[in-house]
């Protein structure tokens, strides 16, 4: 069976809260940074949504989601028509209500740090893992693990305007080992996102942007796999879309140093039928191989129940699988003058083989 691939940049505010774009200029973005797809996620609005501006500019579809929380438990929601309030308090009943009014979420930045140079120190965290009913987890923040490394002022402002991939060191491995642990329960899928604002800061004889749109949407994006092509026709592939986020059938990649597309990670029998994909469950079997494709050699690492099952240097993997578990796998890059330097590259959502 054919399957497409689309490139979504997630978690994305406009002028509707606190970021500086309006959504033509953030399509407008998209469309030069050549993503396929973004997806706002204002805070406590949806006003975007109900004033018409969701659809296709020119070749990039924007879709209209929503944060929802304030001090604590920020919650990244697709899906709804209708806004929901917040409780920093009880997350479970905003799922709930998320859930309810056929909408999906993912919980945001989780682990976030904070730094003393912004917001006085505060780190929006998430708390209360006794809560159910969510899809997944947003393993990769642009902006806030970038926040989270603003330990001075000096630094931040070499980092935020001369060389922002800097502190760039991955997804946060926290998220990860969460994914890790709740996968053995239940399945869970990953998103990554920017947290884009465009924040700009007005000088004396200029106006900074610290992060542009269209630089972001070239750094940490959501790659989905599909079944048919998108048709340009909104409601269709919002489905097409929101279907392959929420059962994490794709992969997160740091797409700014070399695209990730053609990214492949599958389970097959050893006769050769096609068994699974990212983000799909089904019995382990005797005889199932795991077979990745990268589209350049990269250093690979296949995890099995969140430990290191193999690691080597290629461009495909082909590799038995002796036992149930939870399966995903991580790809880094090496560059710099002395091809010194590890760049965390493209992380699968899981395969799950009960």
């Amino acid at each position: 069976m054919a399957v497409y691939e689309y490139i979504g940049n997630l978690h994305v505010h406009s002028s509707y809260s606190d970021g500086s774009g309006t959504i033509p200029e953030i399509a407008q973005a998209g469309n030069e940074a050549g993503v396929d797809f973004v997806i706002i996620n204002d805070h406590f609005t949806l006003k975007a949504l109900q004033n018409g501006e969701e659809g296709y500019y020119d070749r990039v579809l924007v879709l209209i989601g929503t944060e929802i929380n304030r001090r604590w438990h920020h919650y990244l929601v697709m899906g709804l028509n209708r806004e929901v309030a917040g409780n920093d308090s009880n997350p479970q009943e905003v799922i709930n209500e998320v859930n309810w009014n056929g909408g999906f979420g993912i919980i945001a930045h989780p682990f976030e740090v904070g730094s003393p140079v912004f917001f006085g120190g505060k780190a929006y965290t998430w708390n209360d893992w006794s809560v159910v009913g969510y899809s997944g987890i947003e393993i990769w923040n642009y902006c806030s693990q970038w926040r989270d490394g603003a330990d001075n002022l000096l630094s931040t402002l070499y980092s935020g305007l001369i060389n922002p991939n800097w502190r760039i060191t991955g997804p946060c491995s926290k998220a990860l080992a969460k994914v890790d642990s709740i996968g053995q329960k239940r399945k869970i899928v990953i998103i990554g996102g920017t947290d884009a604002h465009a924040v700009k800061v007005n000088m004396k004889l200029t106006t900074l942007t610290i992060f542009p749109y269209d630089f972001l949407f070239r750094t940490v994006n959501t790659h989905i796999l599909v079944p048919e092509p998108l048709t340009n026709s909104l409601a269709y592939d919002k489905q097409l879309i929101y279907h392959a986020l929420k059962e994490g059938s794709g992969f997160v990649a740091f797409d700014y140093f070399a695209p990730a597309k053609g990214f492949r990670f599958l389970v097959e029998h050893d006769l050769g039928e096609v068994v699974i994909g990212m983000g799909a469950e089904t019995a382990f079997e005797p005889g199932m191989v795991a077979k990745v494709f990268l589209p350049e050699k990269a250093i690979i690492k296949l995890f099995h129940n969140g430990n290191c099952l193999h690691e080597s240097v290629d461009s495909q993997l082909c590799i038995p699988l002796s036992d149930s578990g939870v399966y995903r796998v991580e790809a880094f890059l090496r560059r710099g003058i002395f091809n010194n330097k590890l760049i965390p590259w493209i992380f699968s959502n899981p395969i799950f083989l009960r």
